[in-house]
């Protein structure tokens, strides 16, 4: 397949930790530019431009790089793995937007909105299946495995979601949906990375590390759902709220909150979810001196704490190293 050429790709990995596998994460951006069949025509370089170049910090890629290199393995050896990985997640966000019905996608309008919700959908599955085939050969079947069930993880949490009848779930539920929709992917890349470098031994540490890191990544995510910056999210604030779907920070709020000031929040809540912005807004104050904030941020901490001791039995190696830093960035991110 050819590649689609241009200027270099805006990859926005965390430069501190990508240090030990810097090279081999390039080339994952480059083995991303081939994923698009020639055939498509005109239509290839705006779904490149739009869909692979459209920005993002190829946590993934760089999970599985580096869970590799702590592995005591070559990260050359898993560039494809890596690449497969971000592939699964770049359609996942297509999906996503279309079950969403989003307008924006990091700063610019979603898929959906330039070719339509079938389009959109059509392209992430040829993603997929682009990630799948290359990944068929001999020294990445056992990564299919565990690909393959992150994606079941990751559809049964959105079923799940979808079918959810009570108005307000509460934290059990919410944690159960997180593992699919974000923690299982994560969990996957870091042990494919160990599956790559060829070490069994380190493969459920490094799953660990990814499950915790994963929790803790989604929780931040919501928190910046309600109190990030649109400018710097690249995309409107407080959709959680305007979809009805109550993340940690509320249903903290609405566990902790008396009773009188529970119904008050539920009342806010209701009204956002007809798509009041301004209940939104007051929602996410009212969230917020409930202690729902604090106490999401709380959780986040702990379990970025526990994302690091699952790499306690891995050497102390620079790409060890890197791992527990960006366990740590995830509490700080603004994006």
């Amino acid at each position: 397949m050819a590649a689609i050429t241009g200027q270099a790709a805006p990859w926005q990995a965390p430069h501190e930790f990508a240090g030990p596998v810097a090279a081999e994460l390039r080339q994952v951006e480059e083995s991303l530019a081939q994923l698009l069949p020639p055939d498509l025509g005109g239509l290839a370089p705006v779904i490149y431009h739009q869909v692979v170049r459209a920005g993002g910090k190829r946590l993934r890629p760089l999970l599985v790089l580096l869970s590799c290199a702590a592995a005591g393995g070559d990260p050359a050896r898993a560039i494809t793995m890596a690449t497969g990985v971000e592939v699964v997640h770049l359609a996942s966000l297509m999906h996503d937007d279309v079950i969403d019905e989003a307008r924006e996608r990091r700063g610019r309008p979603a898929a959906r909105q330039r070719w339509g919700n079938r389009a959109s959908i059509l392209v992430g599955d040829l993603l997929i299946a682009q990630a799948f085939r290359r990944l068929s050969d001999e020294s990445g079947r056992a990564a299919l495995g565990v690909m393959a069930e992150a994606v079941v993880q990751m559809c049964q949490s959105e079923l799940a979601q979808r079918g959810e009848g009570r108005p307000f779930p509460d934290e059990a539920a919410y944690f159960a949906s997180i593992q699919g929709k974000t923690a299982a992917l994560m969990a996957a890349a870091c042990e494919i990375g160990a599956t790559a470098a060829g070490n069994t031994a380190a493969a459920q540490p490094l799953r660990e590390f990814g499950a915790n890191l994963g929790l803790a990544f989604q929780i931040t995510d919501d928190l910046l759902d309600l109190y990030g910056e649109p400018a710097k999210l690249g995309k409107p604030v407080r959709q959680d709220l305007l979809r009805r779907q109550w993340t940690l920070p509320v249903i903290a709020a609405l566990q902790s909150a008396p009773p009188e000031q529970a119904r008050g929040l539920q009342k806010l809540l209701e009204h956002a979810a007809e798509g009041d912005a301004q209940a939104a807004a007051e929602a996410a104050a009212r969230v917020e001196a409930l202690g729902g904030r604090e106490y999401a941020s709380r959780r986040t901490a702990e379990l970025v704490r526990q994302a690091s001791l699952a790499l306690a039995p891995l050497p102390g190696t620079p790409a060890r190293d890197a791992l527990t830093g960006f366990a740590e960035y995830v509490t700080r991110r603004e994006s």
